[in-house]
């Protein structure tokens, strides 16, 4: 169940203790889909400040610099906000090259395309 939708059904705090249970929540790839203004909210209140800044661990990838982050946050103080909290006490890594998952990718292509590759040989 999303975090909207146990809004919607009043089961958010119920929803919210079941994940305080991890050590870790990992956010992947933020930015890639764009948010509704209620998940971002939810995102930026309950989630970062409220309940695991300074108490548990975030882990978040994103393709985007911090200061695309508005696109995000429609909010920039928001935007701000998150990002302060997430970095007060964290590490920021940042990888630059080619992606990993696009190379894997490719190299399995090039294998699957080689003659004699995933072909079944039969005896007779």
């Amino acid at each position: 169940m999303s975090l909207i939708a146990a809004k919607r059904d009043d089961q958010l705090q119920r929803k919210l203790r079941s994940l305080e249970r991890y050590d870790v929540i990992l956010i992947d790839e933020l930015g890639y889909i764009p948010f509704e203004r209620e998940a971002t909210d939810l995102l930026f209140q309950v989630i970062v400040i409220s309940r695991r800044y300074e108490r548990q661990s975030i882990a978040v990838t994103t393709n985007l610099a911090f200061t695309d982050w508005t696109t995000i946050f429609p909010d920039p103080m928001a935007a701000t906000a998150v990002i302060d909290r997430l970095v007060h006490h964290g590490a920021v890594f940042e990888f630059a090259g080619e992606s990993q998952r696009l190379k894997s990718r490719q190299q399995r292509a090039q294998q699957s395309a080689q003659p004699g590759r995933n072909s079944v040989q039969r005896s007779k």
